[in-house]
């Protein structure tokens, strides 16, 4: 049995609710939004606790995803992190969705040349997700963990478009492929751990999230006490069969690095 344990935020609820393979399992220990990068607290015995003083539903937040699981990082094979690391590929190269083009339409050049210049400003900024995430991945080796980490980018713009997907050009496919693998590796050389990110067939042409990964109930761990109107105009949240998705995609490279 490989287990994995997942760091997290409201985007990791998704991940709850789903049935895992026989020998892959997963825990979560999450908090509100970024709240995990401020509030975890690991001991020297690699024990894992949370404390905000300010707002008490990270604390519930953090009790009720880890559950009964193991608060100690050395009994896990892999972490994944799933905290925020907000690199939103559809609005790189539109404001949104009303805009948006077909990102056959751009060139490579251009499509590399976007992508480099907002990692550059990440990079810069030293209150970035992706030094919240360096620091984070440093504190745990620090610690001797030992495992594989994972980095699970925050989940890109979900498509309100909701009509039947059209067939996609061989070209449109190529490019969209390029730009995850260009991301993924550009990430990688950054942070020396293994990227997670959506497959090209859970992506429309534009780079947004297909619709039919939407917010659900189960899209937060708030679950039935948002409003239908709030979670019917959550584009950035996603449901169960997302999070089914990105695992069965993946499951082979997690579970061989655990």
């Amino acid at each position: 049995m490989k287990t994995i344990l997942m760091l997290g935020s409201s985007h990791s609820a998704c991940f709850s609710s789903i049935d895992f393979y026989p020998d892959f399992q997963l825990s979560i220990a999450a908090n509100a939004s970024s709240g995990l990068f401020r509030n975890l607290q690991i001991d020297e015995k690699g024990m894992m606790s949370c404390k905000d003083k300010s707002r008490a539903w990270n604390n519930a937040v953090f009790q009720k995803s880890l559950n009964h699981s193991s608060k100690c990082i050395h009994n896990y094979n892999s972490i994944i992190l799933n905290i925020s690391c907000d690199f939103n590929l559809p609005t790189l190269f539109s404001k949104d969705e009303s805009d948006a083009r077909s990102i056959d339409t751009y060139s490579l050049a251009l499509i590399k040349e976007t992508i480099n210049s907002s990692l550059e400003a990440a990079l810069a900024d030293q209150k970035s997700d992706l030094k919240k995430n360096k620091k984070l991945i440093e504190k745990l080796r620090s610690l001797g963990f030992k495992g594989n980490i994972f980095l699970l980018l925050t989940p890109f713009d979900t498509s309100l478009n909701k009509s039947t997907p059209h067939k996609r050009s061989q070209l449109c496919t190529s490019r969209i492929e390029f730009i995850l693998d260009f991301v993924s590796r550009n990430f990688h050389k950054i942070l020396e751990v293994e990227i997670i990110l959506p497959s090209s067939e859970m992506v429309d042409d534009c780079l947004f999230v297909k619709n039919i990964y939407a917010a659900a109930i189960e899209s937060t761990w708030k679950g039935k006490a948002r409003s239908n109107t709030l979670i019917k105009n959550d584009m950035k949240h996603k449901n169960k069969q997302y999070a089914l998705d990105i695992v069965h995609k993946n499951i082979k490279r997690i579970v061989s690095a655990a």
